[in-house]
């Protein structure tokens, strides 16, 4: 709703998920302004508000300790272009020069906050992996002490019994006791294992409607584990990349499960408009799938590649973790745009890393790396088909 009159000498914006801008459009505004008790009011009705003065608006010093009253019942920030518009201090209410700048910051936020609460208490996330998990960040742990763990898990010892034993690890002999299997797999090899075995419960029990996604995320891992295997040959760095990769849109995932229908809109618009996805999410939630998935493997405590991964697979950037990355950085863009039909982020700068052809360009890799993914795509089979 927007209105702007003589007895309402302001404009009020809803701007979804809670968020209202209260913009004022008077000359100047002390603190017996209608405009603070219309504010006063909705503000009770609404998560978060942005307080808006347009150029030719002032206020006056005792408006802020109502302001500052204000920002106790709803989440407060204010929007102007001059300082000599707010003759006083505000550290109860963040400044912003643009008003939509003020809106995201208060939807990221609220969205935030219900996307770690919605999974605060999920199932996957009290049982004995996650206790296990933590416990690997012991400087003393020692397998002893895992094996103790899960001695009265069966279902966890036979889902390590069952990754020691397949063909990612190329073993010869089989492995006939969990005993074996943790020194074999290692603490790293056991990380993995636990990362993977949460995943696939919430994948199980909270992302089962949302299988393009899900079959997205075991491609990524596919193709970027073959990419990453032209350089490299060392399991533990490939078994990084493949939980990395299966987990770097596990913001999206959540976004999705929390509001369905508004992802479902952002999705949309990226495809017809041919924007890309991160865009329509910030205008939709103002927040990215990107950062929700990083603070999710945060909250969780999962490894920080996983957290890197989520957060920066679609931007090139150099870290601690690029050589885990980067593969899945590459394999995302091209199932984006070959798959998912949407603007892929253009891979040419890391291209060359992977080519096997030398003295090569940037866009010779490029379509190197294109048919290869396209080869390499024939030999995947979705395990959530």
């Amino acid at each position: 709703m927007e209105s702007s009159t003589a007895a309402h000498p302001f404009i009020v914006r809803d701007c979804g998920f809670g968020v209202m801008e209260f913009i004022n459009t008077d000359t100047v505004i002390d603190g017996s302004h209608r405009s603070i008790g219309a504010l006063n009011i909705l503000a009770r009705k609404f998560k978060g508000v942005v307080f808006s003065l347009q150029p030719q608006c002032r206020l006056t010093p005792d408006v802020g300790p109502q302001l500052k009253l204000i920002s106790e019942k709803t989440i407060l920030k204010m929007a102007y272009q001059n300082e000599a518009q707010v003759p006083f201090a505000h550290d109860f209410a963040e400044a912003f020069a643009a008003p939509d700048d003020a809106v995201c910051s208060i939807k990221s936020a609220i969205v935030i906050e219900k996307v770690i609460k919605d999974f605060a208490d999920v199932t996957p996330f009290r049982t004995s992996a996650l206790n296990i998990l933590d416990m690997l960040k012991q400087p003393d742990i020692s397998f002893d002490k895992i094996q103790k763990g899960i001695i009265d898990e069966p279902l966890l010892i036979a889902r390590i019994l069952q990754v020691a034993n397949s063909a990612f690890y190329m073993r010869r002999n089989p492995v006939d006791n969990i005993e074996n299997a943790l020194a074999y797999l290692g603490l790293e090899g056991i990380r993995q294992v636990l990362v993977q075995l949460i995943f696939q419960s919430l994948a199980t029990k909270y992302f089962a409607h949302q299988k393009d996604k899900l079959i997205h995320g075991e491609c990524c891992a596919h193709l970027a584990v073959k990419l990453a295997e032209r350089k490299t040959k060392d399991l533990m760095t490939l078994g990084k990349i493949r939980v990395a990769a299966l987990l770097h849109d596990v913001g999206s995932l959540a976004l999705q499960f929390c509001y369905l229908d508004e992802y479902a809109k952002a999705l949309s618009r990226a495809v017809s408009e041919k924007l890309n996805i991160l865009t329509t999410e910030k205008e939709m939630f103002g927040t990215t799938h990107c950062d929700v998935g990083a603070r999710l493997a945060t909250e969780w405590k999962l490894p920080d590649y996983v957290k890197t991964c989520a957060s920066d697979h679609h931007s090139i950037v150099s870290g601690p973790f690029d050589k885990i990355v980067r593969p899945v950085i590459c394999a995302n863009a091209f199932l984006n745009s070959a798959i998912d039909k949407l603007p892929g982020l253009d891979f040419s700068p890391l291209a060359k890393e992977f080519s096997v052809t030398p003295n090569t360009s940037d866009n010779e890799a490029r379509m190197e790396l294109l048919a290869f993914f396209t080869e390499t795509m024939k030999s995947f089979t979705p395990e959530s088909a």
